[in-house]
């Protein structure tokens, strides 16, 4: 968790560069780390479910 607060609290500041983390799940809820750690400060407006169909033709496409 010590990880994730950092992270939040980092990506606060002018000069921070931009973080996207990958979260696996089911397109519902909030999202969390293996089902149980949410991410501390997460707005509505700062996640976007991307389905599974994209992820996997992104995934085969770099390999």
């Amino acid at each position: 968790m010590g990880f994730l607060r950092t992270l939040v609290e980092s990506s606060k500041h002018d000069d921070a560069e931009a973080t996207v983390i990958l979260f696996p799940g089911q397109g519902e809820g909030v999202p969390t780390v293996e089902g149980e750690t949410m991410v501390p400060g997460l707005l509505p407006g700062h996640k976007a479910w991307l389905p599974a169909g994209w992820l996997n033709s992104t995934a085969s496409s770099s390999r």
